[in-house]
């Protein structure tokens, strides 16, 4: 009986042995595979993330022309520079909400929304005093 036991013993020891052998072997395939997902991922994202930058760039300059436009009373040129910068900035929206952008992109674009809000309401005071 001591026999079988101790063979017992082994056999639930080799077994253990054998399940802890594949846990690891399969966390190294599940790693693996997240890697290649973040791969194809961030191959997918990089020239959407890159459009998103050049929108923001050129928002950024359209918001600054209208600025300055505005600031020489030249309103009909400022109202076409923040109307070219709104669609800019609708297009990065739509790209930031499919989560192409990263954390970056999106404090960007709030940032660039909060000058462009700012900048509307200066403009409507503007366009109210004439």
């Amino acid at each position: 009986m001591r026999r079988f036991g101790t063979l017992l013993l082994l056999l639930v020891a080799a077994l253990a042995g054998y399940t802890y052998w594949q846990v690891t072997r399969l966390q190294a395939d599940v790693a693996e595979l997240k890697a290649a997902v973040a791969r194809r991922q961030y191959q997918k994202a990089a020239p959407a993330a890159e459009d998103a930058r050049r929108l923001l760039a050129e928002a950024t300059q359209g918001l600054r022309r209208a600025r300055t436009a505005l600031d020489r009373g030249q309103t009909r040129k400022a109202r076409r520079e923040l109307d070219g910068s709104l669609r800019k900035l609708a297009e990065v929206s739509k790209m930031v909400n499919r989560n192409v952008g990263n954390g970056e992109l999106t404090e960007a674009w709030r940032e660039l929304k909060s000058q462009m809000d700012r900048l509307w309401k200066q403009f409507a005071k503007e366009s109210k005093r004439k």
